[in-house]
């Protein structure tokens, strides 16, 4: 025997009378729900021999209350699953909280090493006596869902004060092009699309929401508790690529319960339409930023607003910045004195009722506004002080010294494309505070609106 050999015979050896096993090396796994057979083994697990169910891959067993997570996706598995509808017959049962994930896999995938489970084409998951959310992860970090996952509230019972997708008490998980439809107004308060509380580094990114809303006020402002994204206590949330509509709001940045904090959430490439009551809501947002949004045809567009005094629970250092604002009611309201240091940069807002408003506030406090396109507003600002037209607020509050109110000159914004024309006044408004185009300087003059190299996706499909 060489000495390498010896040497690694001893360290085989020595491993196997630790007790402890050697690493193993991840895998693709497989799920057929038409032609596989939940007693396969994870070692015995192919494209030939798939298993039955998801939960079989989540759980490592058929039993989703005996757990055994050698038999389970394990980090950097990819569990492939093929085409169809997954149907659950359980029920949450006394384990029942709004944090029970149906799909809660029992092991952790690691940074770089996620768990991804992977529909490959349209899978549909149906859970009509559940209880709950069906997939995500709690307790759970690195866990990937990616495809064309169809998430159905019609075949999915979900519970109050939460929703089908969950994120919640973990690191690094998320969706990736999940469809995902809500039952209207279920129940009467935050009833969620998907529900991120305690997650850092998540994301939710290139899925379609839809028809969430609360029952309690349904049709006012209140109803923005139905939200397609809802989070609490989150750090480096980024939500992307994504299409809400049909909902009481749209992303809702809302709360933390100290000492938890919601920082650095980035909230981009969204197309946000046709909602009830707010696109998106800035409320506990440390050093936030929402950039590269399409926000059109809703009450409001953005709503500035606090939860309360304690750190974290109103818009410290927000940038909100080369979106476009398109036939909302009132695209930006400032609803808070406890706003810090906020930049509402670069955007475009036009064909609205009045462009910034307050009902209870008599300025935009402590917020900068500047280099913005205005067009087609019918009134320009309206606080408790009274109405302003664009010259009055330039005086009054020193703000946008430098922003137009010119035709922007959209290529066709009655059919929705909000690329500027070669001639828009606007491509050489924005100053690029937030270094979009990746040249290194925040100083350069870039295109105010939602389109700053022209190439980019908003919307799904990013």
């Amino acid at each position: 025997m060489t000495m390498n050999m010896t040497v690694a015979f001893r360290f085989f050896l020595a491993f196997c009378l630790s007790g402890l096993s050697l690493p193993v090396e991840a895998k693709t796994l497989y799920v057929d729900g038409a032609a596989g057979d939940d007693a396969v083994t994870w070692a015995a697990n192919g494209p030939s021999n798939p298993w039955r169910t998801i939960g079989r891959a989540a759980w490592g067993s058929a039993n989703r209350a005996a757990p055994n997570g050698a038999e389970a996706a394990q980090a950097g598995d990819v569990v492939s699953i093929a085409t169809g509808t997954y149907a659950s017959a359980l029920n949450a049962g006394t384990d029942h909280t709004r944090w029970i994930v149906l799909y809660n896999p029992a092991n952790n995938g690691a940074a770089g090493d996620p768990i991804t489970f992977r529909a490959e084409g349209m899978v549909a998951i149906q859970a009509p006596s559940w209880d709950g959310p069906v997939i995500g992860a709690s307790g759970r970090n690195y866990i990937h869902w990616t495809g064309p996952f169809y998430i159905d509230e019609a075949v999915i019972d979900t519970a109050p004060d939460t929703g089908p997708v969950v994120l919640h008490d973990n690191t690094g998980s998320g969706i990736d092009g999940a469809m995902i439809h809500g039952a209207g107004a279920t129940w009467a308060d935050n009833h969620n699309g998907v529900r991120v509380e305690w997650c850092d580094q998540c994301f939710i990114r290139n899925a379609m929401i839809d028809n969430f809303r609360s029952s309690q006020h349904e049709d006012d402002e209140a109803s923005r508790n139905g939200s397609g994204v809802t989070m609490y206590d989150s750090d480096d949330l980024l939500i992307e690529h994504n299409e809400i509509f049909n909902c009481g709001s749209g992303i809702y940045i809302k709360g933390v319960r100290p000492p938890g904090t919601q920082d650095r959430t980035v909230v981009r490439f969204n197309l946000i339409h046709d909602v009830l009551s707010h696109g998106v809501i800035v409320q506990a947002a440390v050093d936030g930023r929402v950039y590269q949004n399409i926000i059109r045809d809703n009450p409001v567009g953005i709503l500035f607003n606090a939860a309360g005094e304690e750190p974290g629970g109103h818009p410290v250092n927000p940038v909100v910045a080369n979106n476009t604002l398109d036939g909302n009611g009132a695209p930006v309201v400032h609803n808070t004195e406890m706003i810090e240091n906020g930049r509402f940069w670069n955007n475009i807002v036009t064909n609205s009722n009045v462009a910034h408003y307050g009902d209870s506030q008599t300025g935009p406090n402590d917020n900068d506004i500047e280099n913005n396109n205005y067009y087609g507003n019918s009134t320009f600002a309206h606080f408790t002080g009274g109405n302003y037209d664009f010259a009055q607020w330039r005086s009054a509050f020193s703000q946008d010294a430098n922003s137009i109110t010119t035709d922007p000159l959209f290529v066709d914004g009655a059919n929705d494309d909000f690329h500027l024309q070669q001639g828009s006044p606007a491509r050489t408004l924005g100053v690029d505070l937030l270094d979009l185009n990746n040249d290194g300087s925040v100083t350069d003059v870039i295109p105010a609106g939602a389109y700053v190299t022209g190439d980019e996706i908003i919307g799904r499909g990013g």
